[in-house]
């Protein structure tokens, strides 16, 4: 089994990484330190031709957080964005979601227009396998990060919809592939 989280690469491929000395490092563990422990990584699907899946690089306990919180985009008008044409491909189209399955994202819809929703962090990497599903996505917030729209020159930059990460469905043992 092919693993994609090398330990110089901790810090890209690895969430929820726990430092030799029992801290925790949102960015993941520095090159330099002994022991490290990765909460999940991507590695060869147990799916056939599923390509990459998600595996728990530790155990966790029912109801515990697996993954770190996800930003979700809404994603308006991308056909027209396009120019009406039938033969742009859209890289995440495995990875959007109906405006209606993301919490708040109705507000985005006027009449007449298209929305979506990306998921684009590790959360969407997930494989779905009906029947050996544990562990389920959390229903995002909506904030504005803390950034004042008439204050603040980047509050218009960021996306109010964020923290949707994945809690575990029972106790999953390390090693385990992630469903969803």
């Amino acid at each position: 089994m092919r693993i994609w989280c090398c330990i110089p690469f901790v810090a890209l491929f690895c969430q929820n990484v726990t430092v030799g000395d029992g801290t925790f490092s949102e960015k993941g563990a520095h090159p330099s330190s002994n022991n490290k422990e990765c909460g999940i990584y991507l590695a060869q699907s147990t799916i056939p031709n599923a390509g990459l899946g998600m595996f728990a690089g530790k155990d966790y306990k029912k109801n515990s957080k697996v993954t770190d919180g996800d930003i979700i985009v809404p994603l308006i008008e991308v056909d027209w964005n396009n120019d009406h044409d039938e033969d742009w491909t859209f890289l995440w189209d495995d990875y959007t979601w109906a405006r209606t399955d993301i919490f708040g994202m109705d507000m985005e819809e006027v009449e007449g227009t298209a929305v979506s929703a990306a998921s684009m962090g590790i959360g969407a990497a997930i494989n779905c396998r009906i029947g050996m599903v544990n562990v389920e996505s959390s229903w995002n917030k909506i904030d504005s990060g803390g950034l004042h729209r008439s204050k603040h020159p980047g509050a218009g930059a960021i996306t109010p919809y964020h923290d949707r990460h994945s809690v575990a469905l029972s106790d999953i043992s390390a090693g385990h592939e992630l469903f969803i």
